[in-house]
Parts: structure tokens; C-alpha cells; sequence
């Protein structure tokens, strides 16, 4: 991988690790969107402010774009949904029943060929990381009775200050083709937050977009990545 432009972005750890084995820029993830896609700042708001209205999300969710790229906050929990794909299925969805309305809710785009969604939940009862974690990958196996999971060591995406989330990697063959899945859970507060990925089995670049998109996600970390480098 090239050198990257802003390298205090985020750093690169070895799953079950503690050691910091890089940087790299969360602005490669623009590396894998056609020209055509970019838009500018007028039309990422505009982007931002449709996919509010079509799911009717306006009560918890607030439009904070600033740049080319539409990003909108998830006002009870802190989420903060970025819509690199800038594409026409980015969504954003409200569920149901067990929590309250706004509760649990999440946030899909396109970056490239790999599919990032993030959720957001507060439970009516008490759960832990672990709990939350299990029940996502007992999910995945149910849907996905094929999916392998990966040992290897693999590098994860985090900004500065943050732990890194309970996650697990799977291969999974999708339409004949070489894919990941990642599965990430962070508990915060009240609040469970989930990211899956699913991509191309192509130098881990699901990984590394869907770390990336966790990271960001997770209240204050879009702060974090805005505020820039600290002296």
C-alpha cells in the first residue's frame, strides 16, 4: 500500500495484539470510488438530507455534512453514519420491537464493491459485548451455514483513543466468488454498536474498509478524525 497522505489518521493493530504495526488513512477508502461518484458539497448535503427523508429518520437522525461527503449523526446514541459510496442505496433503517422507536436503528453504503452497514441499539434489558457478539455471529452462522471462519492475524483499524472491537473475519463464497465478512461489536454505555462488512476476498480490503467505517462511527470518532493531528 502506498503512503498515505494523513498517516496520524488511524492505526493498524494485529487483531489479539497490542502492538501498532502502522498508519493508514481513512482517505483510501476514496481510492475505490469512481470519479463520477464524488460529489460536491452542496450535493452531499442534498445526499444526506434524502436519505434522512426516505426513512423518515428525521427525528433521530441530523444532517452534519461539511464536505463532499454526506454524513448524518444518529442524535440518541452519538453514531455518526458516513455515506462514502455516495450512492443511491445508501440507507438508513429503523427497526422495531424489543427497543423503542429510534432505538435501534442502522446505516449501509457502498464503498466500491464492499458493503458497509452500521448499527446502533439500545436494548430494553441489560447486554454485554460478549452478549452482543455472540448473538451477531450466531446470526451469521445461521444465515451463512458455509462461511468460514478466519484464524490468521489480520490488521484492524482504530483512532487514536479507541479500543478495539470484538470482531471475527469469515471467507464466504458469494455468486461463485472469493469473499469476507467482518463482524465488529463495541458496547458503549447503553449502547450496542455493530458493524458488518462484506466484500471482495482481495488484500483484506473489506477489513480494512469496514475497521475504518467502525471507527468512525463510534460517538466521537468522527470528532476525533475532524479535529486532525495533535501536537
Amino acid at each position: 500500500m502506498d503512503a498515505p497522505a494523513e498517516p496520524w489518521l488511524l492505526s493498524a493493530m494485529r487483531f489479539n495484539s497490542a502492538s501498532i504495526v502502522g498508519l493508514l488513512s481513512i482517505v483510501s477508502m476514496a481510492a475505490a470510488l469512481p470519479a463520477a461518484a464524488q460529489m460536491s458539497p452542496g450535493e452531499a448535503r442534498a445526499h444526506a438530507d434524502a436519505v434522512i427523508g426516505r426513512a423518515g429518520a428525521g427525528d433521530w437522525f441530523v444532517n452534519i455534512t461539511v464536505s463532499d461527503t454526506p454524513v448524518v449523526r444518529h442524535t440518541p446514541s452519538g453514531m455518526t453514519c458516513e455515506f462514502v459510496g455516495q450512492d443511491d442505496r445508501d440507507v438508513i433503517r429503523l427497526y422495531g420491537s424489543p427497543s423503542a422507536a429510534g432505538e435501534d436503528v442502522s446505516c449501509a453504503t457502498w464503498i466500491g464493491r464492499t458493503f458497509v452497514t452500521v448499527f446502533a441499539t439500545r436494548y430494553p434489558f441489560e447486554a454485554t459485548e460478549q452478549q452482543a457478539f455472540d448473538s451477531a455471529y450466531s446470526q451469521i452462522e445461521q444465515n451463512w451455514p458455509h462461511a468460514r471462519a478466519v484464524e490468521r492475524p489480520f490488521e484492524i483499524l482504530t483512532l487514536p483513543g479507541q479500543t478495539a472491537p470484538t470482531m471475527a473475519v469469515f471467507e464466504v463464497d458469494l455468486d461463485g466468488s472469493p469473499s469476507q465478512s467482518i463482524l465488529m461489536v463495541r458496547q458503549i454505555g447503553d449502547w450496542s454498536f455493530k458493524a458488518r462488512a462484506t466484500g471482495p476476498d482481495e488484500n483484506d480490503v473489506a477489513i480494512e474498509f469496514g475497521t475504518m467505517q467502525f471507527a468512525t462511527a463510534l460517538p466521537g470518532g468522527w470528532d476525533v478524525l475532524q479535529a486532525g493531528p495533535r501536537d
